[in-house]
Order: structure tokens, then sequence, then C-alpha cells
């Protein structure tokens, strides 16, 4: 959810996160409604490089289908 503009860049600086769960499908993660890659007016694919910069070691996307995991 707060991956499409949800919070700032300083808000996921402070809370440092090692896992994402992605609730995106695959045109929402690719920020692509037909005319190619981060093309449509979300910003998905920003804060996918903010997660990268911050450190995150998994993600977890539904685009990827059904996912468990252990918390």
């Amino acid at each position: 959810h707060h991956g499409q503009k949800g919070v700032s860049y300083d808000f996921y600086k402070k809370v440092k996160p090692t896992r994402c769960i992605w609730a995106s499908p695959l045109w929402l993660w690719n920020n692509d409604f037909g005319a190619g890659f981060n093309t449509a007016q979300f910003q998905t694919v920003l804060t996918r490089s903010w997660m990268n910069e911050l450190g995150a070691i998994e993600h977890l996307i539904e685009k990827d289908g059904l996912i468990s995991f252990e918390i």
C-alpha cells in the first residue's frame, strides 16, 4: 500500500526496512499501463529504488503469486 506514494523517503529511512510486502500486480510493479516500463503516473519504481538503496533484502510481490512467510 505504501509503495505507491504512501509515505516519504525520510519515513522509510527511519524504518530501515529489510522485507517489503508489495500488493502489486505486474502492471503496477513495473508502472506500465501499456506504454512501457515506468511510463505511467505511479511511483512504484521510485519506491523500489528507495528500498534497494536502504538495504531491503527481500521483496514479496503479489505479481509472483501466493507467498507465505513466518514472522
